[in-house]
């Protein structure tokens, strides 16, 4: 079993998005399409299809339970990526969701190495993008993507999303 597939199998069926794969904030009108080279191996997921509650032990009204929009996984010859992402319709900062998000990444790694079966052996190397309907800044490089001092990746107005891009973005980052 691939790397990739442990990923796949930990994470509950119906979460896991079947191509064309398209990301897209609820109720706002929000689409991205996702492109990736034929090699490149990937997998998306959707944490919160038709409004589960993922964390059904803490309140709502603290904010706690919220966590981004998708989770991509990527594998590559020696590492495991796994991007948290957050559309944005509106102007507003998607960091605290992508934190919560990181942290429930390695939590759930860490799950899985206590898994008799699951086990992963890769390093997670984990990225957060915010997705943003808003208009780039004239600063912004690398195909409408700029990365913050926090690896936290902004796209602007993109018509697709470029995982290829994301990996040598990130890469650059670490």
């Amino acid at each position: 079993m691939t790397e990739l597939e442990k990923y796949a199998t930990a994470f509950h069926e119906n979460n896991q998005c079947r191509p064309p794969y398209i990301l897209e904030e609820a109720g706002a009108l929000m689409k991205r399409e996702v492109r990736a080279s034929d090699k490149l191996q990937f997998r998306i997921f959707r944490i919160e299809p038709n409004g589960a509650n993922v964390f059904p032990y803490f309140r709502h009204d603290h904010g706690l339970n919220s966590i981004c929009d998708y989770f991509v996984f990527i594998e590559t010859a020696d590492l495991m990526y796994a991007f948290a992402v957050e559309l944005k319709k509106k102007d507003g900062s998607p960091n605290k969701q992508l934190k919560r998000s990181e942290v429930f990444l390695n939590f759930f790694r860490e799950r899985m190495l206590l898994s008799d079966k699951l086990q992963p052996e890769k390093k997670l190397v984990v990225g957060k993008i915010g997705i943003s309907d808003k208009t780039a800044r004239p600063v912004t490089r690398n195909n409408g993507i700029e990365f913050d001092t926090d690896r936290v990746a902004r796209l602007y107005r993109s018509g697709a999303v470029y995982l290829d891009l994301w990996l040598a973005g990130l890469d650059r980052t670490l």
